[in-house]
């Protein structure tokens, strides 16, 4: 459990914490991509780590031995690794149906797991119809998703498009996004970007939309031979 202990030096009394995790960040992710996941906190908390602080995901409030959940290599416990800024994860998860996952963190100088305040929560992408629509008409595309929320964002960019691309943003609302509009002539494709409230954007390739041009049409009639007729 974690305990303030204090050490004496000299006549100084200094309070040491134990580990801590404060954040993690991102906290809401689409789970079809993986993601890269900072864990903030005091880590050291005046103990000395000799070793990888490992982390595990849990469907549950209070175990961390129990519903588990098994990554998309089929790892169920993981090891936080140096990043760019402070230390994380690259995670993978398999499409399935995930409730908020608490976070457990067992550090070298400890035997077990211990559960962190902090959650994660995870939005799966299921599919997208309809997968072609008219250009310059009004069309409703439905995302379905599980995990989504009302204020959730997404947009429509060309294949060879980042997410930051100005193209409009649509609430996510029932999964029915009314009003979806494509304009652009020379652009016949286009993939969803996801973005779960106040965090970043997601792009998906595998959820497209291609546009077909209605004028650009041809119909081809061929007029009965002349056989055809007389046996009519």
């Amino acid at each position: 459990s974690r305990r303030q202990r204090q050490m004496c030096i000299r006549d100084s009394v200094m309070t040491v914490l134990p580990p801590a995790l404060n954040y993690i960040y991102p906290a809401r992710i689409v789970g079809n991509v993986e993601n890269t996941i900072s864990f903030s906190g005091r880590f050291m908390g005046g103990e000395l780590l000799n070793g990888n602080v490992e982390a595990v995901l849990t469907k549950s409030t209070v175990n961390c031995y129990s519903d588990r959940v098994t990554l998309a290599n089929g790892d169920a416990v993981f090891p936080l690794v140096a990043l760019e800024e402070g230390y994380g994860a690259n995670l993978s998860f398999t499409v399935e149906d995930l409730p908020t996952l608490h976070v457990c963190l067992r550090y070298p100088s400890r035997e077990d797991f211990e559960m962190q305040s902090v959650t994660l929560d995870v939005v799966m992408i299921y599919d997208m119809e309809p997968t072609y629509v008219p250009l310059n008409t009004y069309s409703i595309v439905t995302v379905a998703t599980y995990g989504s929320r009302t204020v959730d964002n997404v947009k429509f960019v060309p294949i060879n498009a980042a997410c930051d691309a100005a193209y409009p943003e649509y609430m996510v609302g029932n999964q029915q996004i009314a009003n979806v509009l494509f304009t652009e002539t020379g652009v016949e494709k286009y993939v969803l970007c996801y973005r779960p409230e106040e965090e970043r954007y997601y792009k998906l390739d595998a959820f497209s939309i291609t546009v077909r041009d209605q004028r650009n049409i041809c119909l081809l009639y061929t007029s009965p031979s002349p056989r055809d007729t007389e046996r009519s």
